[in-house]
């Protein structure tokens, strides 16, 4: 496709659409400098040209360029009030540079110029929850996943079936979403759910069923991934359990009567990793440094690098991260000769079961955004966050303590701040803790 438009162009230098659309396919190719200067090009050519600005914005935002990036997304909706891609695009930016209300004002725009815009509904509804905005927020929530209507009409279950939040007789089917982090959030609610419905199904990930089903033996859990329940019982009523917010989180207040702990690892796998650690006589402190999905090179960091805070004289440190990090490992051995500790005969992915236990060994957890600190602070562990300067809703916006896990402080990395900045207040933070114990 590049050799193409890069024909066509030279065919006819003036060809607007060709320098715009060249710059479409290196976006998709990941060569966000190459596509600015060809929808530069195309602007030069025809600076009404309402789509190439869009595009230009979207590179800039890709490269994290974010006050050109504005500067781009405003020239579109100047050019044109009703390119509603830019609204919401312009909402984007906003949230990542952590003003919130003008996101949010972006995002009304773009949902007043289209009721049904998911895209722009969802976004509203994430940036309000992180404001800690939960009535309206959650409205904007039911709109991940483009719009759970979709996802209710794939399990095959009809409108008529699904909870509205009122008592009823029947059995209640809780429906798992999105990834181990998020099912362990939801789980938070499983308390108020079982004061409030008797029979319960909830599906989960498999690897998450022992240590729910011991946390809430009178909930019957099974695997997300393989039931036909929507099909097969047509008298129960359904529920995709990030919908539980709206019904049980909808203040601040909501989350005060949160246990610090709601999910108990096996007893038994607990004193094996007592035994197993009771020839340290050092602080123990689990650490988990990388993050998966989106933008994940953002929201990880270097083993030696997170290591360095850790004075070896007063702390352990013990591995919770899964993977291949061994090159890592050997690397910190080898160059800091810093010992990590490494369980070979533990499945640090598959089997969450034994990571907990392993949690609840460490005096402390410290770990990057992503499921290990969930898990972490789920089981009540004292645990230090590490949130990327553009969080997900549920870190929110600027608490210093997580609203979700009452054990859990966050430590929050601003844009253009080097993690450095953030590991020097962990640093005090658990020379702090480790006086204190």
């Amino acid at each position: 496709a590049v050799s193409c438009y890069q024909r066509a162009i030279k065919l006819n230098p003036e060809y607007v659409e060709a320098h715009n659309n060249l710059g479409n396919v290196f976006q998709e190719l990941g060569k966000n400098k190459e596509a600015v200067s060809c929808y530069q090009r195309a602007i030069k050519l025809n600076p009404e040209y309402v789509e190439a600005h869009y595009n230009l914005g979207t590179a800039y935002q890709e490269l994290g360029k974010y006050q050109k990036a504005m500067s781009v997304y405003q020239k579109a909706i100047q050019i044109d009030f009703k390119y509603i891609k830019a609204h919401n695009n312009l909402g984007l930016v906003y949230q990542e540079l952590g003003k919130y209300q003008d996101a949010v004002s972006c995002y009304q725009r773009a949902i007043k110029l289209n009721p049904e815009y998911v895209e722009a509904l969802n976004n509203i509804g994430r940036v309000q929850l992180a404001i800690g905005d939960f009535e309206n927020g959650w409205i904007g929530h039911e709109f991940r996943n483009n719009g759970i209507k979709e996802v209710y009409a794939l399990l095959g279950i009809k409108d008529k079936k699904i909870w509205n939040g009122k008592k009823f007789d029947g059995t209640l089917v809780v429906h798992g979403e999105q990834g181990i982090g998020d099912e362990i959030l939801y789980s938070s609610m499983f308390p108020d759910l079982v004061n409030y419905h008797d029979n319960l199904i909830i599906t989960t990930d498999s690897r998450l069923i022992p240590i729910m089903q011991r946390s809430f033996p009178k909930v019957n859990f099974i695997n997300r991934y393989n039931n036909n329940l929507s099909n097969k019982n047509n008298s129960s009523t359904h529920i995709l359990a990030g919908s539980l917010g709206r019904i049980f989180r909808n203040s601040l207040t909501d989350f005060k009567k949160d246990k610090q702990q709601w999910l108990v690892p096996s007893p038994k796998k607990c004193d094996n990793f007592k035994k197993n650690l009771s020839n340290l006589n050092k602080y123990k402190v689990g650490i988990s440094w990388r993050s998966s999905g989106l933008k994940s090179s953002e929201r990880s960091i270097s083993l030696t690098q997170f290591a360095s805070i850790f004075p070896k004289h007063n702390f352990e440190i013990i591995n919770l991260e899964y993977g291949d990090i061994h090159f890592e490992k050997n690397m910190l051995e080898k160059k800091k000769k810093r010992k990590l500790i490494y369980f070979d005969d533990l499945d640090y992915k598959n089997d969450l079961e034994g990571l907990a236990a392993l949690i609840k060994n460490c005096d402390l957890v410290v770990s990057v955004a992503n499921a290990t600190a969930h898990l972490s602070g789920a089981i009540g562990m004292q645990t230090l966050v590490m949130v990327p300067a553009e969080p997900q809703w549920y870190w929110h916006s600027e608490n210093k303590e997580s609203i979700w896990y009452p054990n859990t402080q966050l430590f929050r990395k601003k844009i253009k701040e080097e993690w450095a900045d953030v590991l020097n207040m962990i640093k005090e933070e658990i020379l702090l803790k480790y006086k204190n114990n």
